[in-house]
């Protein structure tokens, strides 16, 4: 098998930019640039408008006989940035080479059987109209695509009209065996992205018996192909993403971007944690409504109207703690039974998160910044009754002031009881439901405290307290 591996850039985007990941990848590629041989070759493109030293050529126009090939001008940044113009010089390149590299191989008996596409944006639609010209030149040829948040523009028509080209970028042909996708959700919908509507698989027809993913990712257009891995995690996962597919398929890609189950589920806690620290959602929000008032939505068709929360199917999008399918499924296996009770009553218990905090430092420290270790609310409002209690027994004359010792030895040892739970976490509702009814499972918690005067100011305080949180928790007394 000869495998050919294509990267397409997105719109104003180069291969030379030293953030971007699609020219970076392509440089990881080990295959030879040059010359042919059983590992196949490989080939980046530039995005439309990209300018500088890599402009792209009017190959269209030469390979339809309007043009000289030895004398072919190059499309415009501006031409490129607003309408896309250049894709389909791409896709004509892209086949003129794919049918030269294979004249070569088969002279050496290994002609191309895959040719594997990493597209970024417009690159990303580009690599699906390539897949329909081999389709019509070579059909035997496998394709396999990966596209990241792929984005025609808001003129998609342009990718069917007066190209010359067969196939629409809303179908995948019969020869693709594999189609992955990254979908942004947080794009918005006014301003500058007002166009940025993604081809979803709702949208996409397939005539083969094609192997669907889709990955759903918080964040903006870019924010998965960029070198940044700092400032953008969300990066490092895509990277991940698309090296173990490229290596899959037959591409001989370095390895260094491959992670672990246990890698990537701590990847996605740190790209939540950023989220949390800038102060941005978790889910995308339809934008329908404050679309509605823009003046300019009702002389623009569908395409324009980037409404991703409804177009971009994510069925974990109201869970309070998984990103996506792949979030969750890591996480369950990470952390095994504990999955089950933050899928059905979206909580866990300290004593059940502790055991990963060595293992899984910034899963924990999710969980927790996202208030869903009930635990810890119950200890911070038992210290909040402590606190209160003191104030009322000892601020006021005469007011509660004569404590009994067993509510002053129950204050002490729910004090130790608490740093103990702040130093090793375990139930921590087992000693108070001791505190007020005298029941405790194991040994008793702290030396010397008793059950609490049915009646007594603090009994009153800590039902209280314990009350509101199992209420808010859907906790059970136990017993």
């Amino acid at each position: 098998m000869s495998v050919v591996t294509i990267y397409l850039c997105g719109t104003g985007k180069h291969r030379d930019r030293p953030e971007y990941l699609i020219g970076h990848l392509h440089d990881l590629d080990a295959a030879d640039a040059s010359t042919p041989d059983r590992n196949g070759r490989k080939l980046v493109l530039d995005g439309p408008g990209a300018g500088g030293g890599h402009a792209i050529k009017a190959i269209k126009d030469a390979v339809e006989g309007s043009a000289d090939p030895a004398n072919l001008p190059s499309r415009s940044k501006f031409s490129g940035l607003t309408s896309g113009l250049g894709w389909a010089d791409n896709t004509h390149f892209a086949m003129q080479w794919l049918l030269a590299v294979d004249a070569e191989s088969r002279r050496g008996g290994h002609p191309i059987t895959v040719v594997n596409m990493v597209g970024h944006s417009r690159g990303a639609v580009t690599a699906t109209m390539i897949a329909h010209l081999m389709h019509r030149e070579r059909p035997a040829w496998r394709a396999n695509i990966f596209a990241v948040d792929p984005v025609p523009g808001g003129d998609a028509r342009s990718f069917t009209t007066g190209t010359g080209m067969p196939g629409s970028p809303f179908v995948i042909p019969a020869n693709v065996g594999s189609y992955a996708t990254i979908l942004m959700e947080h794009v918005p919908s006014t301003g500058k992205d007002v166009c940025f509507q993604p081809v979803h698989l709702d949208q996409l027809g397939f005539e083969g018996d094609t192997i669907v993913r889709m990955w759903p990712m918080p964040g903006k257009h870019g924010d998965a192909v960029k070198q940044d891995f700092t400032e953008y995690p969300l990066s490092f996962i895509s990277a991940h993403l698309i090296s173990s597919w490229l290596q899959y398929y037959g591409t001989h890609i370095d390895a260094r971007y491959i992670r672990t189950n246990e890698q990537l589920l701590e990847q996605y806690a740190t790209v939540f944690l950023k989220r949390l620290t800038g102060k941005k959602s978790k889910a995308a929000s339809s934008l329908r409504d404050g679309w509605g008032a823009n003046p300019f939505r009702w002389s623009l068709g569908t395409q324009w109207l980037n409404d991703r929360a409804r177009l971009i199917d994510n069925p974990t999008r109201e869970h309070p703690y998984y990103l996506n399918l792949h979030h969750a499924s890591l996480f369950q296996l990470a952390f095994g039974d504990a999955t089950r009770r933050l899928d059905e009553q979206q909580w866990l218990r300290s004593f059940e998160v502790a055991p990963f905090a060595r293992q899984f430092p910034k899963s924990v420290e999710l969980l927790r910044k996202l208030r869903l270790v009930a635990d810890d609310d119950l200890a911070d409002r038992l210290e909040d009754m402590i606190r209160r209690y003191k104030s009322r027994t000892t601020g006021v004359k005469g007011f509660f002031s004569k404590q009994s010792d067993t509510s002053v030895a129950a204050i002490d040892g729910l004090e130790q009881v608490l740093r103990e739970f702040r130093h090793a976490p375990f139930n921590l509702e087992k000693p108070v439901i001791f505190l007020l009814h005298g029941r405790y499972v194991g040994s008793i918690p702290v030396v010397g405290v008793t059950q609490l005067k049915n009646g007594s100011r603090l009994h009153g305080m800590l039902a209280e307290t314990y009350s509101g949180w199992r209420r808010d928790w859907r906790v059970r007394v136990l017993g």
